[in-house]
């Protein structure tokens, strides 16, 4: 049996508020693995904050998204507890769902 899988909702907002990663850079120094995912980001980030991948509502490229938009293999990586790495992102989901005022049916439940 593989590892459970991140159980994203597909809201978006992830995609739509990249440059909020991008201003933590300085703060990910202490996070190498994390740090270097978002160096090495592959995509353009739009004047709106969004990635160039975000087309229609989804990503374009989510079966060969980078790491840093793989939740489940940057837990891989950073070797940490894959439950507690899903659940410490998805109180960062539901957080962004409700202060973006979206449907609830988005939260992610892990």
């Amino acid at each position: 049996m593989g590892a459970p899988v991140f159980p994203c909702t597909g809201c978006g907002l992830c995609c739509q508020r990249m440059h909020e990663v991008f201003d933590n850079l300085k703060e990910l120094r202490k996070y190498p693995v994390m740090f270097n995912a978002v160096v090495e980001f592959p995509h353009d980030i739009r004047k709106d904050g969004s990635c160039s991948k975000f087309i229609d509502g989804k990503c374009s490229v989510y079966e060969d998204r980078p790491l840093l938009c793989n939740v489940q293999k940057l837990g891989e990586i950073m070797q940490i507890d894959l439950m507690e790495w899903y659940k410490a992102n998805a109180t960062a989901c539901n957080a962004m769902i409700r202060a973006a005022g979206i449907d609830e049916a988005y939260l992610v439940d892990v």
